[in-house]
């Protein structure tokens, strides 16, 4: 019996050309918004962090650590000043300098 047992399972083994198959995920739902301020959905989360990187992010420990950001400081209550990695580019292919900023609202 357990020789029978192995050859079936050894013939089924090795008949199989590959184990690799297409893997297909989905999920019922979609995402909310691709605005990344205006939901706080965690799969629009997810979603959205695939398309925007932000200026920080929480790493593994939910500790604050860089993103597109390399450094921060609080100029004054109100304002903080980011310095972004070198080389970034924008969506329409500008590469960040400096001189970039945004006042608040301008959003």
């Amino acid at each position: 019996m357990r020789l029978a047992m192995f050859l079936a399972l050894f013939g089924c083994l090795t008949a199989a050309p590959a184990w690799a198959k297409t893997f297909t995920w989905a999920f019922n739902g979609d995402a909310l918004t691709m605005d990344p301020h205006a939901s706080n959905n965690t799969f629009t989360n997810a979603f959205v962090n695939n398309v925007y990187e932000g200026l920080t992010r929480h790493n593994y420990e939910i500790k604050i650590e860089p993103a597109l950001a390399t450094s921060w400081r609080t100029i004054s209550p109100t304002v903080w000043r980011f310095t972004l990695r070198q080389g970034v580019k924008f969506h329409n292919g500008a590469i960040s300098t400096p001189t970039m900023w945004w006042p608040p609202g301008s959003a």
